[in-house]
């Protein structure tokens, strides 16, 4: 019986480093051919590449700081503006299944609703001045959709249909200080997989070593 649990540990670790070597190999393989999407998903302030463990198969979720000259006072009653808002820029996740775009998971979007938030202050020189740690975009998800940028993680999740009319859900997490994903879908409001992996942080089609 241990032995048949050791197998099948060894085995499941085996399959997942073969999956997540074979999705970075093919990452690779298109940033060395100049890929004009994977190119294209890579010009953002910051782009995360994540490699899934079992497939040939990795996604890259992306989008583009605020403006530090385009911050508005969100709220027109606070007497001392402390609050901040402006437009969010493009964002989204494109997928890539052995070596091709996967169009059915493409979402690239610069939604009229979509904002970056951050707590502050105005300067002597009335510039804002945001606090870091505040920092995020929201996304009201009124099209079946969110993606948020907070402090500690990126996070995004779709709804849609399938074939078969089945109510889907995939929901995708990135830890920006450890490089790591969690992503899971749910299918008519039940869970059918779960999946942990790594990523590689890059901005404007450089990698970088350290989080955002």
């Amino acid at each position: 019986m241990k032995q048949t649990v050791l197998f099948l540990l060894i085995t499941g670790f085996s399959l997942a480093c073969w999956g997540q070597q074979k999705a970075q190999q093919s990452f690779d393989e298109l940033v060395t051919a100049h890929d004009p999407d994977v190119t294209d998903d890579l010009k953002h302030d910051v782009s995360y590449v994540c490699f899934e463990p079992k497939e040939e198969k990795f996604f890259i979720v992306f989008y583009n700081l605020p403006d530090p000259a385009s911050w508005q006072d969100a709220y027109s009653w606070e007497t001392v503006a402390t609050t901040f808002r402006q437009d969010a820029k493009q964002f989204g996740i494109h997928e890539y299944t052995n070596g091709m775009d996967d169009d059915q998971l493409y979402l690239a979007l610069a939604h009229p609703k979509a904002v970056w938030e951050a707590k502050g202050h105005r300067n002597a020189q009335k510039k804002v001045v945001i606090d870091p740690s505040s920092l995020q975009i929201l996304d009201d998800g009124g099209d079946g959709y969110s993606f948020e940028v907070g402090p500690a993680s990126v996070s995004l999740s779709a709804r849609y249909n399938n074939t078969q009319k089945d109510a889907v859900r995939r929901f995708v997490e990135v830890r920006q200080s450890t490089k790591r994903f969690r992503q899971f879908w749910e299918v008519n409001d039940r869970r059918i997989e779960d999946m942990t992996g790594r990523c590689e942080l890059w901005s404007r089609g450089k990698e970088r070593s350290g989080a955002k």
